[in-house]
């Protein structure tokens, strides 16, 4: 129901039971139907799922989810099958451990305070929250920027040497020029006479 947003599981069924027992199952939207809209589960329908041991269990589908736009890191409700809690410690992992746990808190003002005292509690584990994602894609765009600042620069500086350079080379070109129109015989005034008239 957290995980959905309701307070009455009813309230995420599409169709079906709101029951979670051994032996039933609640698919996820995306598995009930396909990319098209067409349904291809449905409530009573048999279902086949595949332990990582390989053995196969048989379920029935209790109930259709609602379509979620909810979703937490490693899990999203619509390609989910929620099965009782027993089950799937017993098949699907016999150790009887979680790989991870969602806290919710009654208030954003005490998402700090309780990361901190989950730290504390696990500090061989890895304790996760929207504040933190914030920040680590804060400092991933901070850290772009700055690249793209970087290459910025450069570009600034090859365009800076590129002119330098034309400019240069037009300078060498003219005095080139002037030095053989003197060997020529042109005089000093006729020379900036032929630059004034040349762009016309």
């Amino acid at each position: 129901m957290q995980l959905y947003g309701v307070t009455s599981l009813s309230n995420a069924i599409l169709a079906g039971a709101p029951v979670l027992s051994p032996g039933l199952a609640l698919v996820g939207y995306d598995i009930a139907f396909t990319s098209t809209g067409q349904q291809i589960a449905y409530p009573g329908q048999v279902m086949v799922i595949t332990t990582p041991s390989g053995s196969e269990l048989t379920y029935t589908i209790g109930a259709i989810m609602q379509q979620s736009g909810i979703g937490i890191i490693g899990l999203n409700p619509n390609n989910a099958i929620f099965i009782d809690e027993n089950t799937f410690l017993s098949q699907f992992d016999p150790s009887g451990t979680v790989d991870g746990i969602i806290v919710y808190v009654d208030s954003p003002n005490n998402i700090n305070y309780v990361t901190n005292e989950l730290k504390a509690l696990f500090p061989m584990d890895q304790v996760l929250n929207l504040s933190t994602l914030l920040s680590s894609i804060n400092q991933f765009f901070t850290v772009l920027e700055l690249f793209l600042a970087f290459i910025a620069g450069i570009s600034f500086i090859i365009i800076g040497i590129w002119m330098f350079d034309t400019m240069m080379f037009n300078v060498i070109q003219r005095t080139r020029e002037f030095g053989i129109m003197r060997a020529v015989g042109f005089s000093g005034r006729s020379i900036p006479l032929l630059l004034i008239i040349e762009p016309r």
